[in-house]
């Protein structure tokens, strides 16, 4: 890992470090989500559409918040 390539974000709320050129999938799979159906993500509270999420890096000091629908109710 190479830490001068890495930046800070915030993940629901946690601080994370990535490399630069991270994508939101990848971050995702990551995170062990690798079922992206009802999931919902935002970065600076703004949605981004999951046709984008295969090409969206992270900026330092992004926060993103992940959303997941769950059954029941």
């Amino acid at each position: 890992m190479d830490y001068m390539k890495m930046i800070k974000i915030i993940v629901n709320g946690e601080v994370m470090h990535v490399d630069a050129d991270t994508v939101v999938s990848e971050l995702l799979q990551n995170l062990g989500i690798s079922d992206s159906k009802g999931v919902a993500i935002a970065i600076n509270e703004e949605v981004v559409p999951k046709s984008q999420w295969s090409a969206k890096m992270f900026s330092p000091d992004d926060q993103m918040i992940i959303i997941k629908a769950t059954a029941g109710g």
